[in-house]
C-alpha cells in the first residue's frame, strides 16, 4: 500500500523534473505527489514500491465515466496485483460536492498542481507509472480499462476485452 505522508518541514516539493510546454508526460520523474487529503491537510504520496505499477487515475466529480471508475475502484483494488489505483482529484476548492468521496480503500489525493505538470487535459485519464517512469496513457472509461492499462504497463497478457 502507498505510504501518505502528512505535512512535515522535510518535504521535497520538486520531485518533479522541470516541465515545459513541450514536455511529454512519459518523460516525467515522478517519485511522489504532493497534495491534500480529502479532509484538506497536506499530503505527499511516495510511489517508490520496486517494480509496482501505479494507476494514477485523474478523475473529476460529475463525469459519468469518472464516477464508474471511482465507484469499481473501491471493491475491485485487489484485482491490480503488485500495483495500486492511485485517484488524483483537482484541489479541494474546485471540486463542488465531496460528500462520499472518501469511502471504500481507494488511496485518494487532491493535486490541480499534478494534473497541471503530467498535462492532463480531460477527466478519466490514467498515466501508469512505474519505477518512477510513466510507461503507459490514456483515457480510461471503466475499471477494465484501468486494468487495460496495468497490464500493458506490466507486459501481461491480458485475458479479457475492456468494455
Amino acid at each position: 500500500m502507498t505510504e501518505i505522508y502528512p505535512d512535515s518541514p522535510e518535504f521535497d516539493f520538486t520531485k518533479f523534473k522541470t516541465v515545459d510546454s513541450n514536455t511529454d508526460p512519459r518523460d516525467l520523474t515522478l517519485t511522489d505527489i504532493i497534495g491534500t487529503s480529502l479532509f484538506g491537510e497536506k499530503s505527499r504520496i511516495k510511489l517508490n514500491a520496486p517494480d509496482c505499477i501505479y494507476l494514477l487515475a485523474f478523475l473529476d466529480y460529475g463525469c459519468d465515466s469518472c464516477e464508474k471508475i471511482w465507484k469499481s475502484s473501491r471493491t475491485r483494488q485487489k484485482e491490480i496485483k503488485n500495483g495500486e489505483v492511485i485517484v488524483v482529484l483537482k484541489d479541494l476548492c474546485e471540486l463542488t460536492d465531496t460528500a462520499d468521496l472518501s469511502e471504500g480503500n481507494t488511496t485518494v489525493i487532491c493535486s490541480t498542481d499534478t494534473w497541471v505538470k503530467c498535462k492532463i487535459s480531460s477527466k478519466s485519464y490514467v498515466l501508469a507509472v512505474r519505477n518512477g517512469s510513466v510507461v503507459t496513457e490514456g483515457v480510461a472509461v471503466s475499471f477494465d480499462h484501468l486494468k487495460k492499462y496495468y497490464f500493458k504497463a506490466s507486459n501481461q497478457q491480458q485475458d479479457f476485452e475492456p468494455n
